[in-house]
């Protein structure tokens, strides 16, 4: 998936971070740009790169034009306050201080575009008091439509109108599709938001998980829960990378 989001954003000539597991640093442009981080220091594995990303990561933020959160392993639930699900598989904690860090930085860039995938919806949403099941299996009997890259509509969620959102939202020819079929999403995970705290949830799936949100009041802030990369429907797929790349070279 990274190297797919690598190709888009070097295509098209941005400076751009896809948020990776801290040990596996992916940078998908030049990193020695002024007041960046020196690209020497970040290689994976060294002390430097998790003290450099730390220190500088608010002016590192400004030298990008894009953010990208990934998929990956679970969220250590507990500095939260709940409890992980035995079936979870935690992440590095170094990628997930880095990656909190890096929302609460760009939270002072409401100009940056961000995109999360899978995970980094989730990650959106806890960074915005939400919550997460921890574990659908155990409150949706469906949950196996949910893995495995299976295909699965997304409708608009309940009471949202074509004029809830802009004219350009990269999700509105997803939600409003003037009578087709509804998009089909390609998903992979056992967990999901229960609660997009301050965030607008946008999108749901046929048995109620919640499959999009966005922040209304930045260009683009916008949170998907299956992975576009591997979506077959252009609209839900490609066509969101093209819209951050459109978004980011506007920025």
């Amino acid at each position: 998936m990274r190297q797919s989001i690598r190709c888009w954003v070097l295509a098209a000539g941005l400076a751009g971070l896809a948020a990776p597991a801290l040990a596996q640093t992916l940078v998908v442009a030049a990193l020695k740009t002024p007041g960046g981080v020196d690209g020497d220091a970040l290689k994976p594995g060294t002390q430097n790169a998790v003290t450099q990303v730390y220190e500088g990561l608010t002016a590192y933020a400004r030298t990008v034009d894009a953010v990208v959160f990934t998929g990956g392993d679970d969220i250590d639930l507990t500095p939260f306050g709940l409890t992980n699900h035995p079936a979870s598989s935690l992440m590095h904690p170094q990628r997930q201080r880095y990656e909190f860090a890096l929302l609460q930085a760009l939270d002072a860039l409401p100009k940056t575009p961000v995109l999360g995938i899978c995970l980094g919806m989730q990650f959106m949403a806890l960074h915005r008091r939400g919550s997460l099941n921890p574990h659908l299996p155990d409150t949706h009997p469906t949950a196996a439509d949910h893995r495995g890259d299976n295909a699965h509509p997304v409708s608009p969620l309940n009471g949202l109108r074509p004029s809830d959102i802009a004219s350009n939202h990269p999700l509105k020819p997803v939600l409003f599709v003037n009578g087709a079929s509804p998009c089909r999403v390609a998903s992979n995970h056992h967990q999901a938001v229960s609660n997009p705290g301050s965030l607008r949830p946008l999108a749901i799936s046929p048995d109620n998980v919640l499959e999009a949100l966005d922040d209304p009041q930045r260009p683009f802030y916008l949170g998907v829960q299956w992975h576009p990369e591997r979506t077959s429907d252009k609209a839900a797929g490609d066509a969101l990378f093209q819209a951050l790349v459109k978004e980011a070279s506007r920025t």
